[in-house]
């Protein structure tokens, strides 16, 4: 079965923008836009260029799927099942996809973690958070290392962004007038595996910008 909707799948690729022209599969949802059939976000400048123009009428998924008779929001009031028949066909997901490094993904409620280790250290930080030990907590909180920009060429580098599996703050010990202090604390649940060159680049980043830590759990 398909574990993620359409609009699940491009809340999570939200640094992987692309340039489209509106077309009737585009949703705006709590301000974001995204394409119903890719789960690909959309850059809101896309829509300064028109309608039925560049890209948007170029798009195969697009053709693939008027020629199919439905829209994103057919896509999205199918069942799972259904859901996945329809995407496979127009080859926006695999037949069959091994998890991510492995990982078994887990679920509290509506919330779905890659992991079972990043699903049991959200139960500590409920605890922690309703403790008092902890506030402002923030599940997948995303932090701009490097906004996108046009090179001389008119070539389009993406923005590079990091994206946080807890973000909150803690409390320091009270200082001789009695004052606390609240610290950020950015936490990432890592594995051997997913330490990539790619992780290591963005935490090198996010302390040079933000001047922040990633706490590894």
């Amino acid at each position: 079965m398909l574990d993620k909707t359409p609009l699940e799948m491009a809340l999570e690729r939200e640094g992987q923008i692309e340039y489209c022209d509106e077309c009737e599969y585009v949703r705006v949802v709590d301000n974001t836009v995204f394409c119903g059939l890719s789960g690909k976000l959309l850059h809101p400048m896309m829509f300064l260029r028109g309608q039925g123009f560049g890209p948007a009428r170029r798009c195969t998924k697009r053709k693939e799927a008027r020629e199919m008779g439905l829209t994103a929001a057919d896509l999205q009031r199918m069942g799972p099942e259904a859901q996945r028949q329809v995407m496979e066909k127009l080859g926006i997901v695999g037949k069959t996809k091994a998890p991510k490094y492995h990982n078994q993904p887990d679920r509290r409620g509506n919330l779905r973690f890659d992991s079972k280790k990043e699903a049991r250290r959200y139960d500590e930080l409920m605890l922690m958070l309703k403790a008092g030990q902890i506030r402002n907590l923030r599940l997948q909180q995303q932090y701009t290392l490097q906004e996108s920009y046009i090179t001389e060429t008119g070539e389009r580098v993406r923005a590079i962004h990091y994206v946080a599996d807890f973000a909150y703050e803690r409390p320091t010990a009270p200082d001789k007038y009695g004052t606390v202090f609240w610290l950020p604390v950015v936490e990432d649940v890592k594995s051997r595996a997913t330490k990539t060159a790619q992780y290591e680049m963005k935490k090198k980043l996010l302390r040079e910008r933000f001047n922040l830590t990633i706490t590894e759990v």
